[in-house]
């Protein structure tokens, strides 16, 4: 019962932000940042109220000047984000370009030992490991999000022909986080490197 009791102890509250990275527990109780949050909120229900009266359906998330206007003063509801950055990013215009689809890429990549060259195959998984290993959804060797990764970053190189370079492991797991889906995650990051 002692030893329990100490376990027990030795748990900390876990404070996690929107997309699931962990927010010490100083960070979360200080005073800029519940006005962040706050102003994150007031931020969502103006962009709800927005879109209530002047757009709904998805069409409404085309890129216009009214809309960059209410973005840039206001913020996206956080269920828009992701929406917003596949057709902001340039990533539907990728996907409709492509001769293949993704799930043809990456069976490509996973066919083909020589279809993405050795040092960027070795790079890789070097750095899965590396990439956010304190995010619950990161941090186990072979999770869903690692393999997820992998076959974005590897389908990326197949596709742009570009060999990967460190780093690249973070950006495609943000937008994997932000972008919820791998498929559109892919087509974020294509067309982010591509730009």
């Amino acid at each position: 019962s002692a030893l329990v009791a100490k376990k027990k102890k030795k748990r900390r509250r876990r404070f996690m932000d929107e997309l699931g990275f962990e927010v010490s527990e100083e960070r979360a109780s200080s005073e800029r940042y519940k006005r962040l949050k706050e102003s994150c909120a007031r931020s969502d229900e103006r962009w709800r109220e927005y879109r209530e009266k002047k757009c709904r359906g998805e069409r409404c998330l085309i890129r216009t000047r009214a809309l960059v206007s209410q973005v840039s003063k206001h913020g996206l509801d956080e269920n828009d984000r992701p929406k917003c950055w596949y057709t902001w990013s340039g990533a539907a215009i990728e996907r409709k370009k492509s001769k293949r689809t993704y799930e043809q890429i990456c069976e490509d990549v996973e066919r083909s030992e020589n279809a993405v060259n050795g040092a960027s195959r070795k790079q890789v998984a070097l750095d899965l490991p590396r990439t956010f290993p304190d995010h619950d959804q990161f941090k186990d060797e072979g999770s869903e999000k690692w393999r997820q990764l992998r076959r974005i970053l590897l389908g990326a190189c197949l596709h742009t022909g570009f060999e990967y370079i460190q780093g690249m492991n973070f950006l495609a797991g943000f937008v994997l986080l932000a972008v919820k889906t791998e498929q559109e995650a892919f087509w974020v990051f294509v067309a982010l490197l591509r730009s």
